[in-house]
């Protein structure tokens, strides 16, 4: 079942001296359950087509359904999370009032909500600052504090542009357990990055847009096998092994007789790895080596429709 349509969607954000076109028949859908990823580069139409999805600006052509309604009618988001890319709160309002607050505008009773901002804040390491302002947070805690928003509700959809913005090692950590909790327990969950490894990590499916369109829908496996370009393979061996193995040129001794090879063809990687096997060579570790954004654009691009 699809629970997100969105359909041949067009933006043009015009000026006095320019005009910008932001989407070019932005097409994709969501079903029930999944946790999609929405990756591109900055300036890839992320950012207009959510704001579209949740009726923030308006579309020059092209319509979204959310659990098929139309995404302009305030019904189609009410039962859905919502995080901006930029999440801004009443600075005076402290964090724990400011989780209160948005429970709230879902009808949450006191009680329930003030025991569910408190568990929230903990996970997210905001415990320690609950009671401090808003005003007094960083734009770390800033993205913390608007994903704990976003999910209070505890909704069916959860859409999130940049989510991961400003987070430092625990939250980001925080969230991807989050994330992968309200998934298992039925949400479906879609968001935007730039960022290959997050996407990975979380998602069973990636929609790869540029310039306002989709260029490619990948299941996970797929994402997996295209980011990688090699691997760093690190192994123990001695001299004369080495010199069976007819691959010195790629080897850098690490000393106490570990070697380290990198490898940036996988065609390369898998014969290396093979001569490792058949020889006296101990391996150690294997790590892939992954794409930056940029190249696995330009190779997505050079692929045959």
């Amino acid at each position: 079942m699809e629970v997100i349509n969105v359909e041949n969607l067009h933006k043009t954000f015009r000026s006095i001296k320019k005009e910008k076109k932001a989407l070019n028949g932005m097409s994709f859908s969501i079903k029930k359950g999944e946790t999609v990823g929405f990756l591109g580069p900055n300036g890839a139409g992320k950012s207009s087509t959510i704001k579209i999805m949740m009726d923030l600006i308006k579309a020059d052509k092209g319509t979204v359904l959310i659990n098929g309604i139309d995404s302009t009618d305030y019904k189609a988001r009410k039962n859905l999370g919502f995080l901006p890319e930029n999440p801004s709160f009443v600075e005076n309002l402290t964090g724990l009032e400011t989780v209160i607050f948005a429970a709230s505008m879902h009808n949450i009773e006191k009680n329930e909500a003030n025991k569910r901002a408190l568990s929230l804040l903990k996970q997210f390491e905001l415990a320690d600052s609950a009671k401090k302002p808003v005003r007094a947070y960083s734009k770390g805690m800033i993205q913390r504090l608007g994903i704990i928003t976003a999910i209070i509700h505890r909704p069916e959809i959860i859409i999130l542009d940049e989510p991961m913005s400003g987070l430092d090692p625990i939250g980001r950590y925080q969230f991807k357990k989050q994330i992968k909790e309200l998934n298992n327990n039925g949400a479906t969950i879609f968001f935007s990055s730039h960022i290959i490894p997050d996407i990975e990590d979380l998602c069973s499916r990636v929609i790869i847009v540029n310039r306002g369109a989709v260029i490619k829908t990948l299941e996970k496996e797929d994402t997996e096998q295209i980011s990688k370009t090699g691997y760093e393979i690190v192994f123990k061996a001695d001299s004369k092994t080495i010199e069976k193995l007819d691959i010195t040129k790629n080897i850098n001794n690490l000393g106490n007789g570990r070697y380290f090879v990198s490898t940036k063809n996988i065609d390369l990687s898998i014969a290396v790895i093979e001569k490792l096997k058949k020889s006296e060579a101990e391996i150690v570790d294997i790590k892939p080596i992954k794409n930056d954004l940029e190249s696995l654009f330009i190779k997505l691009a050079q692929e045959p429709e």
